[in-house]
């Protein structure tokens, strides 16, 4: 069996955007996806559906959140850390690699998922050690499989949750310095 050494992820997340703000179009389309889906499965109405970003410069965190579908908590591990593995089809979706939910990864010392799927009366949190990730990358001594490395930076969580909401969350904390410009409001 072939072998995927951690420099994938390193492509994946430090090597493929050189400009950090494109992070807000990668969740946004998975945002859009997400509410194109509730809204054909009539959890949402048109006018109810948002995308909303929040950026606190001061403390250095971004969120973006939609009230579309969520994740279940069945599919939600599975999904989010695989790499390159979507399920979305690529003829219908704004995004359909399942790559570009990693793209947070390189601009921030911790990267977070949180989901809430209507029904359910819990949330999933995935989160990611970005800085733990970023050292391990760059250790020539580390010499480790990508899916063994991912396995070594996340952690997951699930708390209790009203059962009716549905939301999707991506915050980034603790923003780059070099980064920076992804705070800017203006």
């Amino acid at each position: 069996m072939a072998l995927i050494g951690k420099n994938v992820l390193e492509n994946l997340t430090t090597g493929m955007y050189e400009d950090s703000k494109i992070i807000y179009r990668e969740y946004i389309q998975n945002s859009a996806d997400a509410i194109d889906k509730a809204i054909r499965d009539g959890l949402l109405q048109k006018d109810e559906a948002f995308i909303d970003i929040e950026i606190d410069e001061k403390n250095r965190k971004i969120v973006i959140k939609d009230n579309a579908t969520g994740i279940s908590k069945d599919e939600f591990t599975k999904l989010l850390s695989d790499v390159a593995n979507s399920t979305k089809d690529r003829n219908e979706h704004k995004g359909f690699r399942g790559i570009g939910r990693l793209a947070g990864l390189a601009f921030c010392k911790k990267f977070i998922f949180e989901s809430s799927y209507s029904g359910e009366n819990r949330k999933s949190i995935m989160i990611w050690d970005a800085e733990k990730l970023k050292e391990l990358l760059y250790d020539d001594t580390v010499h480790i499989e990508a899916g063994d490395l991912i396995d070594q930076v996340i952690k997951i969580e699930e708390k209790e949750e009203d059962i009716d909401k549905h939301y999707f969350y991506v915050i980034l904390e603790n923003i780059n310095e070099e980064n920076s410009d992804l705070l800017n409001v203006g």
